[in-house]
């Protein structure tokens, strides 16, 4: 065998191992898409909202201002009807009953989901939803929140009220996700702004999906002509983030937020 062939054969081998190695990260890993929707209770029809659902095509859900066998919704059982028509394993807590049913929470998943909790700020009737979903590689951790909202035409003190209790669920927010060291999400309505208290302590230890991807003005609320930016996906330093960015929807009063991610090393 020539000699120049024999010195370079080594060199080719390891970088075809690395190369393997590489490759068997991104199957392990393959990207994720992740989605959080406020659906003001399938209000404008349950078809329009999972219509809009099946447009975004995303792995994993976040769903907010979800009925259960609620009157004014027909006593229709959103979060297993949504799941059933889109095959996904889904999960359902309930902020408080309502009408003879629940309101709440939702989240569907193309992966089996697990250790399901129902998380309860101080002082507030507005729950979080935790789970664990078991995505191809790892496992995640995910956080669902909806926050109390803002009025502009509340009087002062409902408006201070409020914004207590917002910044006490952003911190249970922030608690909760803050105590698992695998990868997290953190997705749901702040009913809060860029920059409000409830952003800036997120942006401490998460990556906002949308700000990251270059889209920090990717408004969602009001649906049919946003003005403002209340619906975030946050995640972990664990992912890197290929995209993020709203859906043209009018199937609710929110616009969904969808981000496209992957796990990858932490440096």
């Amino acid at each position: 065998m020539n000699l120049r062939i024999t010195s370079i054969l080594p060199a080719f081998i390891i970088l075809l191992m690395a190369s393997s190695v590489d490759s068997d990260k991104v199957q392990k890993h393959p990207p994720l898409k992740v989605m959080t929707y406020n659906i003001r209770a399938c209000d404008f029809g349950l078809k329009n909202i999972i219509a809009t659902l099946k447009q975004a095509n995303a792995d994993i859900i976040a769903l907010q201002e979800v009925d259960k066998f609620v009157k004014r919704t027909g006593r229709v059982d959103q979060p297993k009807k949504i799941s059933k028509v889109l095959g996904m394993h889904y999960a359902f807590r309930k902020h408080f009953s309502y009408q003879g049913g629940e309101f709440g929470l939702a989240l569907l998943s193309r992966y089996r989901i697990d250790q399901v909790e129902r998380i309860r700020a101080k002082r507030s009737n507005l729950i979080l939803l935790k789970a664990r979903v078991h995505t191809p590689g790892s496992p995640i951790r995910v956080v669902v929140g909806h926050f109390h909202p803002s009025n502009p035409f509340d009087d002062k003190a409902v408006k201070e009220a409020n914004a207590s209790a917002r910044k006490r669920e952003a911190r249970k927010a922030f608690d909760t996700a803050g105590r698992f060291k695998s990868p997290v999400l953190i997705m749901g309505d702040f009913n809060a702004a860029t920059g409000s208290y409830a952003y800036n302590i997120f942006k401490e230890k998460y990556q906002d999906a949308c700000g990251t991807a270059g889209n920090l003005w990717s408004k969602t609320w009001p649906a049919k002509f946003p003005l403002t930016r209340i619906d975030y996906i946050w995640v972990s330093k664990h992912f890197k983030i290929l995209s993020c960015g709203t859906i043209k929807s009018n199937a609710s009063d929110h616009r969904p937020v969808v981000a496209k991610i992957q796990i990858s090393p932490i440096d």
